[in-house]
């Protein structure tokens, strides 16, 4: 694989296409369109009322990435990513909390993102370690805010090639098995991101596919993709040992 990566390199639109189409176009291809992905205004109202302030360098825009989960059925608040940091490639997380009155933002702290119920495409990068997934999560993140065109560039992300490339990858296998679900099953995923212990028990009746990702440059030859062609609704606890 070529080496795309150079010290305080600057990641723009252009640079991550043409690297991208050259290396990996297939797996590229199957991230989703931005015009799909919802990207709104921060609610300076409601920051306000928040018992946090957004560092200032954070983004003015939002980027959802699913919902909340909450300790009830009853309430599902949006959950969402901002970038912060001088070269707009450190990830952050709130959710909005309903429950408040009025209504205001909370901050998520890693140890607390099992309760998000993760939306397509994202919900397809499990699998692993929690650090590795939220890694992946973290490179899609920053590339949607680019592709969209809220930033011109993001840098200071010397690993972004290869998390980048891994992401595109198991977002293409999860869209190949939602593509062909199982008789009366959803086509829409749900994230499940598991703990390694978890990953390495799948279900008994549940078939396991195991990608190799060995070929690909700078990637451990013991790293695998692992996607169950039954989902579960659960959301593991996939980062429930991390702290910020």
């Amino acid at each position: 694989m070529t080496d795309h990566w150079s010290p305080g390199k600057k990641w723009t639109l252009t640079a991550i296409r043409d690297w991208a189409g050259a290396e990996f176009p297939d797996a590229f291809a199957t991230l989703p369109d931005v015009d799909g992905l919802e990207f709104v205004e921060v609610d300076d109202e409601m920051m306000s009322l928040s018992p946090f302030r957004l560092p200032p360098s954070a983004s003015k825009k939002l980027f959802r990435i699913g919902f909340w989960d909450g300790f009830s059925d009853d309430h599902h608040d949006p959950v969402f990513a901002y970038l912060y940091g001088e070269q707009h490639s450190q990830v952050g997380y709130i959710r909005e909390d309903s429950d408040a009155t009025p209504k205001r933002y909370r901050k998520l702290q890693s140890r607390n993102m099992y309760r998000v119920d993760v939306e397509e495409p994202l919900c397809n990068i499990s699998g692993g370690s929690e650090r590795a997934t939220l890694t992946r999560l973290r490179t899609l993140v920053c590339y949607f805010f680019i592709a969209a065109g809220h930033y011109i560039y993001f840098g200071d992300y010397d690993s972004f090639t290869k998390e980048f490339q891994r992401a595109c990858l198991f977002i293409e296998h999860g869209s190949v098995k939602a593509s062909q679900p199982e008789p009366n099953q959803p086509s829409s995923c749900t994230a499940s991101f598991s703990t390694d212990a978890e990953s390495n028990h799948q279900p008994r009746e549940a078939e396991s596919v195991l990608v190799k990702l060995e070929d690909l440059g700078g990637i451990r030859s013991d790293d695998t993709m692992v996607a169950s062609s039954r989902r579960t609704p659960s959301f593991y606890p996939f980062l429930s040992r991390l702290t910020d």
